[in-house]
């Protein structure tokens, strides 16, 4: 298998939920706009106090802000993350797993493809971030991704991005 695979089964997977994220973005964003256009354009604010106008207007600047971030983080979902050294590839296989103890991660009882092993966080509080790692003897490259069905993938970005961040740092420290 080679990156450019490995891209497209990342893509293939999470084709669905990209689909579904830019739904729920557009009704978002539209419903703050269409809030935005009720509360400054129309009679229709007129009849409100003070306070729910003003809880209105930050409700639809929340949509809309939330909205637009969407637009603007779905399309990086399934960025690739690389670590390139040529270590071989059942060096890079070993600090794959010694990663997975180190962060405590729940390992699938199979590698789902030739040289793909998916992982799965254990945090609650966070939701639950699925690691997918792809290894050969150039190097480690790897995908997190949100998994919690109540929202967006894109909601817990920066969650996910710290998580990104300390595998990064990890896997640079241990190549050294």
């Amino acid at each position: 298998m080679t990156l450019l695979q490995f891209k497209k089964y990342l893509d293939q997977e999470y084709l669905f939920d990209k689909v579904l994220d830019y739904i729920l973005a557009v009704l978002i964003l539209s419903c703050g706009l269409f809030l935005i256009y009720e509360s400054l354009l129309t009679d229709w604010s007129n009849q409100l106090s003070l306070g729910l106008f003003i809880s209105t207007l930050l409700l639809a600047t929340y949509c809309v802000y939330f909205g637009i971030v969407g637009f603007l983080r779905i399309p990086n979902l399934t960025q690739i993350h690389s670590i390139i050294n040529n270590d071989g590839r059942e060096n890079n296989r070993k600090r794959v797993y010694d990663l997975a103890k180190k962060f405590n991660l729940f390992t699938y009882p199979y590698e789902i493809r030739d040289n793909i092993i998916m992982f799965d966080t254990k945090k609650i509080l966070f939701g639950n971030k699925e690691l997918f790692f792809y290894y050969n003897d150039k190097g480690i490259y790897f995908n997190v991704q949100h998994k919690n069905y109540r929202d967006p993938k894109y909601g817990c970005y920066y969650s996910t991005k710290k998580l990104t961040n300390r595998i990064i740092s990890e896997l640079k420290d241990s190549s050294s």
